[in-house]
């Protein structure tokens, strides 16, 4: 899976327990009873700050500008979305926005810049 590797603005986090083993930059979303790694078209809850154990309890940031990998082209300050194998790509606007490319123009496969929108924020500017 594609790591979130944290460049800055990491302020707001939360504690909670995994559902399955998540390891440290997974894009993680809530589950029942907790939080498990995030899938194509699934909102983003925030970025696991470190590895957590199946049952164990972890930070979670919840914002903040991360290196990412893009799974297709994207231009600057296009909304982005949680992709196969953690990357990201310009999906679907159906789906919740995990981020915003704050890079140029990013070609798929490369590594590129995103701030994170997370789909508890998400839901609140689209409310």
């Amino acid at each position: 899976m594609g790591k979130w590797i944290p460049l800055y603005g990491q302020s707001l986090s939360v504690t909670l327990e995994a559902t399955e083993a998540i390891a440290a930059g997974d894009p993680v979303k809530l589950a029942t009873n907790g939080i498990a790694i995030a899938g194509d078209g699934e909102g983003v809850f925030g970025v696991a700050a470190t590895a957590i154990a199946s049952g164990a309890v972890g930070t979670v940031w919840l914002d903040g500008v991360y290196d990412v990998t893009f799974g297709a082209t994207v231009v600057m300050g296009a909304p982005v979305y949680a992709a196969a194998t953690g990357t990201v790509d310009a999906g679907t606007a159906t789906n919740p926005a995990v981020g915003i490319v704050v890079d140029a123009d990013v070609a798929s496969g490369a590594r590129g810049h995103v701030l994170l929108i997370s789909s508890r924020m998400n839901q609140a500017v689209h409310a």
